[in-house]
């Protein structure tokens, strides 16, 4: 691993970063046994790059959905419109996408 390149794991939470990390994610999708995999990220995740996409095409039939609107420090009401749109989709694993917001709050809307 290089100093760019990281993982971290602890329960309930996975961690990989670097220009590799999107290889991991089929085989923690497959991990977890998760059918229905649901995608957290900020708006210029979901506008400026191609990640969004790239994550899609990787979950494949197990893509349940995406929340695209984290705002900057995760205001509350984010986080709710999160939950429930996870919840309505009826997602059993979600992926933070970026950095900042979405990384430091992803693991609540699991609890």
């Amino acid at each position: 691993m290089s100093a760019q390149t990281f993982a971290a794991v602890s329960y309930p939470c996975r961690l990989h970063s670097g220009d590799n990390a999107l290889e991991h994610l089929p085989r923690e999708v497959a991990r977890a046994k998760s059918k229905r995999v649901f995608i957290l990220c900020g708006r210029s995740v979901a506008t400026r790059t191609p990640l969004i996409a790239r994550i899609r095409s990787l979950l494949g039939e197990t893509c349940a959905g995406a929340y695209e609107s984290i705002r900057k420090d995760a205001p509350l009401e984010d986080v709710q419109a999160a939950v429930n749109a996870a919840r309505a989709c009826g997602s059993d694993m979600l992926v933070a996408v970026g950095a900042g917001a979405p990384i430091a709050w992803g693991s609540t809307p699991a609890r």
